[in-house]
């Protein structure tokens, strides 16, 4: 079946033509529906958003009617102004032209376009018709009348070029009135296809041609001048005045026939070409040419429809579903419980994806811990004098004393009972010696500390923008000065001024309770400033989580609307959590514990270590050879008392001539001084076991003989003893193996020899066990204080607030989420868009795949 489409002079296809034809069944009659297109919007030429296609008109059934419809959708699509509807009856006997001979535009338009980029498209079907789809296009054209716009010769090429791309055969117009090097078509079809595999040569009007013409055009159509892979054909349509006549189309095929068959004719004398003349030489030729392009690109089409599918599948899976208009309440409540559950997986971290929030909150808990460590108290086992004299240097030569928990104090039982290693503790002890300034920000900044979220706010709260450290003064700035350590005579000093109507060998707990507080000074604000971290990285991340949300509804309010709720209510638990963590550090200005085995172990320990190094110090700095009486050794000594691993001897205290001493002074819980050995006492370790208490026989036995030789003379009524003199050798070799700096008999009564800071010791030691404990529970309280009131409680409580405050629960509610869900246009446009990729798509994948050809 052939159909009429419009013909004349000059230019007559205004918009790209698409011809869809469909083979129908046997049974079927011919038919014909015409349709528009709109793909651009004329007065931008760019693409729409969504892509609608109209029906124009009812189904044609006539063939004959056909050539006047597609005239008056061509129209209908040049004239945009007007409904596409009003065209369908028009009269073509009612187009005016003006004195210039340009067309009046109809029905009132107020501009008819010279050129349009829009389809007419005819869905043709029938029994005889053959699967297949061609665009008949504009002629390109290389100039415009006056009054018309030039940049539609832009716009022609730019539309010939888009739709010659890809797959589609090109059949190559050329007319013989002009030459072929002045026709641009042949440029733009090499540009398309470089390999000629799709193009195909068409020549016409051959009987324009004058005589002496012709032998440029036979080289042209015997492909040896611009040669085509396919080669060339020629064709004859009908003259003006042919067209004029209204010739059915076997008519005209017939007048091409004839005119080919003429013997006069150039073309015909050519056997090479005779079968490359006429229309119906061309269509047997093109539906084989058509067959072996499609059997060679099917596969490569059928991938492409399945990429383009799974492409636009993508695009339409990442837009937000369309809110529905008939129950917009439950789809707001469907948004506010999704944000709300994941910002609740986030605070939980339930998952590598939603690790982000802890992960930013581990690093500041881990900072908090490490100037807590800072704050420790350091006490220095000597006097101000001391440290200037040079004599003692504290770091450099005890600084094994440093380390407070390596393995030569595994034997303790701490070990056993705390099931931290001692790898991390001896860390940590390491860092809390570092004599750094607790308020100095010498850590790495943060990365929330001045991050602001997409919509501009800055999450600092205005209770965390002031210092939060304590402020009052202090009376022991004017001893120990507000910075660095405290030495013995300092604590000494610092203990009788705080002495009002206690016993002798009693310390004030007042004097304790001070300088554990100078200690613990900087804690509020450390806690605060750990906070403020953390309150900035839970602000941002829930920004960032609003703006996923409920970013599509910026234009209704919707978004800033949560944004303000959500940081009211992170601002409300903020208030309280401060409150919670000034609280607990209240907690730690009384001080208190019931992990009486650690502060002992610990207490022990120090005291051991302050001990140590000024007794080998002392001793390192004195001649064996002195004299022993300035070291004044005890009279006599009494027997150890075995705790906790060591074994103790008062040498301090002073034993009158009848061996009696003076009562212990009372001493805190689990002092030596309750099982009868004064807290100022000396403290030894040694070997358990019998070697042990060998030892300490020999070294007994050595003080008593020297004790009695010094001794005013016995009574008469004591019996007189035998002067025995004992071997202290094997005693001095195992303190020296112990560690102790003893290579003599007046080395060893050194070492025996009184301390006149032992009650400041014990002070130092008590408070800097104290000071641990509390170190170790601190670093664990805080960062559950700040999980549970802050974390957590805004997770347990954003969705009900977020319903409450966008009054979800009044009953005007659905007329509010209506409101609220107004989308943004261009976010409607964008998903109509990718939903109709997506529905074409689908349906060229469809039908490739039922495709056989």
């Amino acid at each position: 079946m052939q159909i009429t489409v419009p013909r004349s002079s000059g230019t007559c296809t205004r918009c790209p033509m698409e011809c869809r034809l469909t083979q129908s069944s046997p049974s079927e009659y011919w038919k014909c529906q015409v349709s528009l297109r709109l793909e651009f919007n004329n007065e931008t030429g760019k693409r729409l958003s969504t892509i609608r296609e109209y029906k124009f008109g009812p189904v044609i059934t006539e063939p004959s009617l056909l050539e006047d419809m597609l005239r008056r959708a061509q129209l209908a699509i040049l004239n945009p102004s007007v409904d596409h509807e009003h065209f369908v009856n028009f009269n073509l006997k009612h187009l005016k032209a003006s004195r210039d001979g340009a067309v009046v535009p109809p029905l009132g338009s107020t501009k008819q376009l010279q050129f349009s980029k829009n389809v007419v498209c005819l869905d043709l079907s029938g029994p005889d018709m053959t699967d297949l789809s061609f665009i008949d296009l504009p002629g390109i054209i290389s100039n415009v009348a006056p009054g018309e716009d030039r940049h539609n010769i832009d716009l022609i090429r730019n539309l010939i070029q888009e739709h010659i791309k890809g797959n589609c055969l090109i059949l190559l117009t050329l007319t013989m009135r002009d030459d072929i090097e002045n026709q641009s078509a042949a440029f733009l079809a090499k540009q398309a296809d470089p390999q000629g595999h799709r193009t195909i040569g068409v020549l016409t009007k051959p009987d324009t041609l004058q005589y002496g013409e012709f032998a440029p055009w036979i080289e042209v159509l015997e492909n040896r001048r611009h040669p085509l892979r396919h080669g060339y054909y020629m064709t004859k349509h009908p003259s003006p005045s042919e067209l004029a006549e209204r010739l059915p189309y076997d008519a005209v095929r017939r007048r091409e026939q004839e005119y080919f068959e003429d013997s006069s004719n150039p073309w015909w004398k050519n056997d090479r070409t005779r079968g490359r003349l006429g229309t119906p030489n061309l269509t047997k030729n093109l539906s084989k040419l058509l067959s072996s392009l499609i059997d060679a690109t099917l596969p490569k089409l059928r991938r492409d429809a399945a990429s383009s599918r799974q492409s636009a599948r993508a695009a339409a899976s990442v837009l937000p579903a369309p809110v529905s208009q008939t129950n917009p309440t439950s789809d707001l409540l469907r948004l506010i419980t999704t944000f709300s559950t994941e910002y609740q997986n986030y605070s939980n971290g339930t998952s590598n994806t939603y690790a982000s929030l802890i992960q930013n909150c581990k690093p500041e808990f881990e900072k908090f811990k490490v100037r807590v460590a800072r704050t420790a108290p350091d006490f220095r086992p000597y006097t101000v004098k001391e440290e200037k004299s040079g004599s003692i240097t504290w770091e450099d030569e005890v600084s094994d004393i440093e380390d407070l928990e390596g393995s030569e104090d595994d034997e303790d039982g701490l070990e056993s009972e705390s099931e931290e290693s001692e790898e991390e503790e001896e860390e940590e002890e390491d860092a809390s010696h570092e004599r750094l300034n607790p308020h100095e920000e010498d850590l790495d900044e943060h990365p929330h500390r001045s991050r602001r979220s997409k919509r501009g706010n800055v999450y600092f709260g205005n209770h965390l923008k002031e210092s939060h450290a304590v402020s009052r003064p202090n009376p022991m700035d004017t001893i120990f000065g507000k910075k660095g350590p405290m030495y013995v005579d300092q604590v000494k000093k610092y203990i009788s001024g705080s002495l009002t109507r206690e016993l002798p060998f009693n310390v004030p707990f007042s004097a304790k309770q001070g300088l554990i507080h100078r200690a613990m000074a900087s804690w509020e604000y450390d806690a605060l400033e750990c906070f403020r971290f953390i309150r900035a990285a839970v602000a941002s991340h829930m920004s960032e989580l609003v703006e996923e949300h409920f970013g599509r509804f910026a234009r209704s309010g919707l978004t800033d609307t949560v944004e303000s709720i959500v940081q009211k209510l992170i601002e409300h638990h903020e208030e309280e959590t401060i409150e919670r963590i000034r609280w607990l550090i209240r907690l730690e200005h009384r001080p208190f514990t019931q992990n009486q085995h650690y502060l002992s172990a610990y207490r022990d320990k120090y005291l051991s270590k302050y001990r140590g190094a000024r007794r080998q110090k002392v001793v390192a700095n004195q001649p064996s050879t002195q004299s022993q009486s300035q070291y004044s050794p005890n009279p006599q000594l009494p027997s150890p008392v075995s705790q906790n691993g060591y074994s103790y001897v008062n040498t301090a205290i002073p034993y009158g001539s009848d061996g009696s001493r003076p009562v212990s002074p009372v001493g805190m819980a689990g002092y030596p001084g309750q099982n009868g050995v004064a807290p100022n006492g000396f403290y030894v370790q040694m070997p358990n076991g019998p070697q042990s208490r060998s030892m300490h026989d020999k070294l007994m036995s050595s003080k008593s003989q020297k004790h009695k030789q010094t001794a005013p003379p016995p009574q008469p009524q004591q019996p007189q003893q035998t002067n025995h003199t004992p071997d202290l050798g094997p005693v001095i070799s195992q303190l020296t193996a112990a560690g102790f700096p003893v290579s003599s008999k007046s080395d060893l009564e050194r070492l025996f020899a009184s301390n006149p800071y032992e009650e400041e010791f014990f002070v130092m030691a008590e408070v800097r066990a104290y000071w641990q404990v509390a170190y170790k529970r601190i670093i664990d309280i805080l960062p559950l204080v700040i999980d549970e009131d802050f974390l957590c409680a805004i997770a347990q409580r954003v969705q009900e607030t977020l319903i409450n405050e966008l009054g979800l629960s009044t009953p005007d509610a659905t007329d509010k989420a209506k409101e609220f869900l107004s989308e943004d246009p261009e976010l409607v446009a964008e998903r109509e868009m990718i939903v109709a990729r997506l529905e074409r798509a689908e349906d060229v994948w469809e039908k490739l795949a039922k495709f056989k050809p």
